[in-house]
């Protein structure tokens, strides 16, 4: 009788147990949940309130004429919290309105970086250790045209991460131009279709002009930059180079890029001036 009383009062005492455990595994499921939430909505109304005071700055840079980049960037520095989230917010907004604008409204965002000492955030991340860092502090240098990072950049073109190696090679096209890309011809790296029409596109939206040699891009011995001189080729129209390019593919061993460069050509043969 005193066994089955124990063994009684053993169950209870577990269940109990089992009970206590399930709520407060609730409670503190519930509490992480609730801060975790808190957390993100408070995250979110800071940054909304960064991208005022951001898009304030900017604003007056650009349209208004009793606003200098001096007098900005001093107050940025002054009086806006140099936090890394709203470092991070202000380079988003100065490379969105870069890429819409040309001109003299394009140097002031360029000079801003560098005044209000945001560039130093992208040049300290382009050391990193993390490859998905580097490769945003090469966007944000190369976007920006910050020329002193040319040196940094081209350095990461031996990178042991292949996506770092190709933005290195955007980056200092973007930096240099198309002549840049000449001295590049026999890089190893593998570039891309993505790659390449990632060049093709900062090609036209910079208004890149057509460097002297750009026939030196069919001999590279490297495939994927033979395929993106062709494409250059056609890009500017130039139908003088079409018996270096039927050459070119007469070559060519390599039956990927062979058909594509036989497209290209007979889109080529077909430009009508």
């Amino acid at each position: 009788m005193i066994t089955e009383q124990h063994h009684y009062n053993f169950q209870v005492q577990l269940l109990i147990t089992l009970i206590t455990l399930f709520v407060l595994a609730f409670v503190i499921f519930f509490a992480i949940t609730f801060i975790s939430r808190y957390k993100k909505i408070k995250k979110t109304e800071l940054k909304t309130s960064y991208h005022k005071i951001v898009d304030e700055i900017l604003f007056k840079i650009l349209f208004d004429e009793n606003t200098t980049v001096e007098s900005a960037s001093d107050y940025f520095k002054a009086e806006v919290i140099p936090t890394k989230l709203i470092k991070k917010i202000s380079i988003k907004s100065i490379n969105a309105l870069h890429r819409n604008y040309s001109g003299e409204l394009k140097k002031k965002l360029e000079e801003f970086y560098i005044k209000s000492d945001l560039v130093n955030y992208s040049l300290k991340k382009i050391d990193s250790l993390n490859w998905a860092k580097i490769v945003e502090s090469i966007r944000d240098l190369s976007n920006l045209n910050y020329q002193p990072s040319f040196d940094k950049i081209y350095e990461k073109l031996n990178h042991s991460k292949e996506i770092v190696q190709k933005e290195a090679f955007i980056g200092v096209i973007l930096l240099k131009g198309l002549d840049q890309l000449i001295q590049l011809k026999d890089s190893k790296i593998y570039l891309d279709d993505w790659t390449q029409s990632n060049i093709l596109f900062v090609v036209k939206r910079n208004q890149m002009t057509i460097p002297d040699n750009i026939e030196a891009l069919l001999k590279s011995k490297n495939e994927t930059i033979v395929l993106l001189g062709a494409r250059l080729i056609e890009y500017f129209q130039l139908r003088q180079y079409t018996p270096l390019l039927e050459q070119t593919i007469s070559n060519n061993k390599l039956t990927e890029s062979k058909v594509k460069l036989h497209v290209i050509l007979l889109r080529l043969q077909h430009i009508h001036f």
